[in-house]
C-alpha cells in the first residue's frame, strides 16, 4: 500500500475493519527499515505502544517518502513547506517535532554566505567546472579564475566583450565556487544598484553608509556586474565619494575585485572624464588595471 493508496483509503466502518487497517499499517512501517528503527531501536516500543503511536508514526512514514521523491525547494507542497517530521517520546507519549530539511539548510547557509546576490536564484548551483564552456577565449579567464578561487592571487578579472557570452555567468559561479569553500562572505552585484544604494545612504544616514561601505571594502570578494552602464552622466560625486574610494580601499587591502563589462577598462575611463577630468580618468584606468586582468572574450552569444 502506498502513501496516496494509504490517504485515499475508506475510513474503517466496523471493529474488525479497524483493526484490519490496523494491522496493514503496522506491516507497512515494519517494512520501511528507516522507521521500524525508531519504534524498535529508538523509542523500543511494545505492539500496544506501537498501535497507540500510529498517527504520528505514519505521518512520519509519508513524510519520509515525500522527502524522498523531493520535487525541488519551489515546488514542495507540504503543508509546512521545507520541514521535515522528527518523532519524539516523553513517557509513554510518542509526538512529531519539525526541523528544518537538508535542501532549505542548504539554501540559508548559501544566502547568508552573500551581501548581494544579483543573479538568477536558478544558477545556485552551477560551477565554474561543470557550467561553464570551455571556448578558447574564456580559458584563459577561467585559469585566473581557478587561481582566484585558490588565493593564488589577490587580481581580479574583467570580462568585456558582446552581451550574452555568459560574463556574468562565468563570474555567478565564481561566487558560487568561492562561498562552497571560503564560505563568503561574497557581493555579486548590479554596479547601478550599488552605487544608487551607496549614494542614498550617503544622503540619508552617515552611519548607515559607513556601515555598507565597510562592508564592500572588505568582502574577500566583491563582483561588479554590468559595469560601466551606471547613469550616463557619470556622476562626479558617486565618482569621488563611493566608487573610486571603494576600489582603492580594496586594492590597497589586496582584496579581489572583479567585473563585468560592455566596455574596456579605457572606454569607462574615458566616460567618466567628463565629470572627472582627464588627469583622474587616467587614474582610474590605472586603478582598474592594478586590481584586475581584462579578459575579452568577445563571441557568438549562448543564449
Amino acid at each position: 500500500m502506498d502513501e496516496m493508496q494509504r490517504k485515499t483509503a475508506v475510513a474503517p466502518k466496523t471493529l474488525g475493519d479497524l483493526e484490519s487497517a490496523q494491522k496493514e499499517s503496522l506491516e507497512l512501517l515494519k517494512k520501511d527499515e528507516r522507521v521500524y528503527a525508531v519504534i524498535h531501536d529508538q523509542f523500543g516500543l511494545t505492539l500496544s505502544e506501537t498501535r497507540r503511536a500510529l498517527a504520528p508514526l505514519l505521518d512520519f512514514y509519508d513524510d519520509l517518502h515525500y522527502c524522498d521523491a523531493c520535487p525541488g525547494y519551489e515546488k514542495c507542497e507540504k503543508e509546512a513547506p521545507h520541514y521535515q517530521i522528527e518523532l519524539f517520546r516523553e513517557g509513554n507519549l510518542v509526538d512529531r517535532k519539525l526541523h528544518l530539511c537538508p535542501l532549505a539548510k542548504k539554501r540559508e547557509a548559501y544566502a547568508a554566505a552573500f551581501i548581494d546576490r544579483d543573479f538568477p536564484i536558478a544558477w545556485m548551483n552551477e560551477s565554474m567546472r561543470k557550467s561553464v564552456s570551455r571556448t578558447g577565449k574564456k580559458i584563459p579567464a577561467l585559469r585566473s579564475m581557478l587561481a582566484i578561487l585558490q588565493k593564488e592571487t589577490k587580481e581580479g578579472v574583467y570580462l568585456s566583450g558582446n552581451r550574452g557570452t555568459g560574463r556574468s555567468f562565468m563570474l555567478a559561479c565564481l561566487a558560487n565556487d568561492y562561498v562552497s569553500v571560503h564560505a563568503g562572505p561574497v557581493s555579486f552585484v548590479d554596479t547601478t544598484s550599488l552605487l544608487d544604494k551607496l549614494r542614498s545612504l550617503s544622503f540619508s544616514s552617515k552611519e548607515k553608509f559607513d556601515r555598507a561601505m565597510n562592508a564592500y571594502e572588505n568582502a574577500p570578494l566583491l563582483i561588479l556586474d554590468d559595469f560601466g552602464n551606471e547613469p550616463k552622466e557619470k556622476s562626479g560625486f558617486v565618482f569621488s565619494s563611493i566608487l573610486f574610494p571603494l576600489l582603492n580601499e580594496r586594492d590597497k587591502k589586496g582584496l579581489v575585485t572583479c567585473f563585468a563589462s560592455d566596455f574596456s577598462m579605457q572606454e569607462v575611463a574615458d566616460m567618466y572624464a567628463p565629470s572627472i577630468g582627464a588627469p583622474r580618468a587616467r587614474q582610474f584606468r590605472g586603478l582598474l588595471g592594478a586590481i584586475a586582468k581584462p579578459f575579452d572574450i568577445t563571441g557568438i552569444p549562448e543564449r
